[in-house]
């Protein structure tokens, strides 16, 4: 088993690093995911929501619109990527 957990990570793409975003570029990004938290919420988050963040450390009034924003993004990111690789599983069983 070590032999083929030693095989697999020798065959792994390498992991691409980018540079840490601007304070900018991350001011835009929450402000996206702020947007996009408060339409699906409804432009109501909850209560309960906003004070585990608050006791997290997250003060903004924006927290919990851009944390359930990003959990949205996420989730659609997650899906459309296993779409993907089940689209490219199927091409490969097709083709073989």
């Amino acid at each position: 088993m070590m032999a083929r957990l030693r095989g697999a990570a020798n065959t792994a793409a390498p992991i691409a690093v980018s540079a840490p975003l601007s304070p900018a570029s991350q001011s835009n990004l929450t402000g996206m995911l702020a947007n996009l938290g408060t339409v699906i919420s409804s432009g109501k988050s909850s209560k309960s929501l906003s004070e585990q963040l608050t006791q997290a450390g997250y003060h903004h009034p924006d927290a919990a619109a851009a944390y359930i924003g990003s959990k949205v993004l996420l989730t659609l990111v997650g899906l459309m990527v296993r779409l993907d690789s089940a689209d490219s599983s199927a091409s490969r069983q097709h083709g073989a």
